[in-house]
């Protein structure tokens, strides 16, 4: 998918389901909890599928959207191989 740097504190917060450690990071950001959903966003990931630990909808909606941006930058239709041949774009 792709990586971002975490500060060592957030990396150790960020133990079990995202679901128990989501509002110790919101926290920990000094930021509303929407102003946090937004910067997740940013990163192509649905907020509330890590506040539910929805690791299906997660993978499923990240990479339909990763997908996209690839297809928007080259200007071609493109297709995961994880996907039926009904779901390629």
């Amino acid at each position: 998918m792709n990586k971002t740097p975490l500060s060592y504190r957030a990396t150790m917060d960020m133990m079990g389901a995202p679901s128990s450690y989501l509002s110790t990071l919101v926290a920990a950001s000094d930021m509303c909890p929407e102003w946090f959903a937004d910067v997740v966003a940013t990163h192509l990931i649905d907020p509330e599928s890590l506040r539910e630990s929805d690791y299906k909808r997660f993978y499923t909606d990240r990479s339909r959207q990763l997908q996209e941006l690839v297809r928007s930058v080259m200007g071609k239709p493109t297709m995961l191989r994880d996907l039926s041949e009904g779901d390629a774009r």
